[in-house]
């Protein structure tokens, strides 16, 4: 294939995705496709009612610090969204920075396009009312058709930057899928980049699970039967807030679940990230997703990747982002629960490392045996 036709084809990857819609009822899609019909309206609209939301924080200050606080916990740990782009938007012209946008994704997405093993590259949007989650879908040739790698990415981070950039933390990502022989669906969360959507705590878990259905859907999508949802750093603890959503309703589904650098709760993280201020605003806002909480009441085999400390490799040590008090895997080693877990430490692992081989085969054995068990 000449370069010309690969760039046609991953243009065509980015401008034309193929979209999936979960709508709750006949009127949510009405006012979907109502929005769609009259977009100026609804961005007039859209600023009423936040004009009307700052005038109502203006008289009731209690209420307003606590919207703030939403914003600065959306904004500090989720920096990616939407905010900036639709400030660009509104003093560049719009065809110049969608084309941007395009050619970003294009050349990030070539690498990937470029690997033998991988055999279709898809973007998938899925929408439910108010949301539409952008996603990636990457199939590999030598992978099982129905066994899946659902995973939510950490703070800053995006699926247009993770799948391009060299040693980046996905590379290890696509060596996991490729030992497990399973294929891939990425995807960025509400208000990050294509995906649309408030950037609350509800939706950021409605998302994961919306990815999950997508999955597990016969009709729309490929009718996953394994499902191992992999979240890192911030995207553990969101993954840990939505499979509390129950999301195990198919009794056809296996899952494994795998936390990767994880903190043990948004407040830690804000406290890690910021300082005790962070943790304030985070608590302020009840910003409260509790990995550690949830984690003892998860149904399904569950695995903790951390930073190993260089001369106790089975205590967590500092990645350089989380302190080691502030982690999952810390946390958990410390509860009668931990029998239940299994932990994978790689010594000196930095935050935003990607996994070494022997971790990624050690993980990679961890989660086939935990399916091994459940089929």
């Amino acid at each position: 294939m000449n370069l010309s036709n690969r760039s046609d084809i991953l243009s065509g990857i980015f401008s034309n995705p193929h979209p999936v819609s979960y709508f709750s009822s006949t009127h949510a899609k009405q006012l979907s496709d109502f929005s769609k019909k009259h977009p100026i309206l609804t961005k007039i609209v859209t600023i009423i009612v936040k004009i009307f939301k700052l005038l109502i924080g203006l008289i009731i200050p209690p209420l307003g610090i606590y919207w703030l606080c939403q914003l600065v916990c959306s904004l500090a740990l989720f920096p990616r969204s939407s905010m900036l782009y639709s400030v660009l938007k509104t003093c560049f012209k719009k065809y110049r920075l969608e084309q941007e946008i395009q050619d970003y994704f294009v050349k990030n997405l070539d690498p990937s396009f470029k690997d033998p093993a991988v055999s279709e590259s898809k973007r998938i949007t899925i929408q439910q009312d108010h949301l539409t989650i952008d996603t990636l879908a990457i199939h590999f040739s030598t992978a099982r058709p129905k066994r899946w790698l659902l995973i939510s990415l950490g703070s800053g981070d995006f699926l247009e930057d993770m799948i391009g950039l060299k040693d980046s933390l996905f590379l290890s990502w696509k060596e996991l899928a490729k030992l497990l022989g399973a294929n891939i669906l990425i995807y960025n969360y509400p208000g990050v980049k294509s995906s649309t959507g408030k950037l609350n705590l509800e939706n950021l878990a409605t998302a994961h699970n919306l990815c999950a259905k997508y999955l597990q859907d016969k009709i729309q999508g490929p009718g996953a039967n394994e499902i191992i949802t992999y979240g890192y750093s911030l995207g553990g603890v969101v993954q840990s807030a939505a499979l509390q959503k129950n999301p195990f309703t198919n009794s056809e589904t296996s899952w494994v679940a795998v936390k990767d650098r994880a903190p043990h709760s948004l407040p830690a993280a804000a406290n890690s990230f910021f300082g005790p201020i962070g943790k304030l605003i985070a608590v302020l806002a009840r910003w409260k997703m509790d990995a550690e909480k949830n984690s003892r009441e998860l149904p399904c085999p569950e695995i903790l990747v951390y930073s190993a400390d260089r001369f106790r490799p089975s205590e967590v040590g500092d990645d350089t982002a989380l302190l080691p008090e502030f982690t999952l895997a810390h946390a958990i080693k410390r509860t009668p629960f931990a029998r239940s877990k299994k932990f994978i430490g790689e010594v000196n692992l930095l935050h935003s490392s990607p996994l070494k081989h022997p971790t990624i085969q050690k993980l990679a054995e961890a989660i086939l045996e935990s399916l091994s068990r459940k089929n």
